[in-house]
């Protein structure tokens, strides 16, 4: 699922939260993510925070559009969840 699109310059280094209250059960906290990012080119990465994702993005090619997919798995349930963060970057 796609979970955001963000728009930045080349030379940012920027922190975006991504909330996942809704998508989990009451109980459940993420555990663990990994990231994928596509093309490669700009620096993305995600950390679990309880039941958030803080997605730091830095750099990249003007005009590129990245698209970063997480693959999260949560604690009680054991869910895995796959979502998709797009970031543009564009110079102004």
């Amino acid at each position: 699922m796609k979970v955001a699109t963000v728009k930045q310059q080349p030379g940012e280094k920027r922190q975006y939260a991504v909330d996942y209250d809704d998508a989990l059960d009451p109980s459940d906290e993420i555990i663990s993510v990994s990231t994928v990012v596509e093309p490669t080119g700009c620096n993305i990465s995600a950390i679990g925070n309880d039941r958030q994702l803080r997605v730091i993005a830095q750099g990249g090619e003007d005009g590129v559009t990245y698209k970063a997919t997480f693959t999260i798995t949560t604690t009680n349930t054991n869910e895995i969840i796959e979502d998709e963060f797009y970031v543009k970057v564009k110079e102004i």
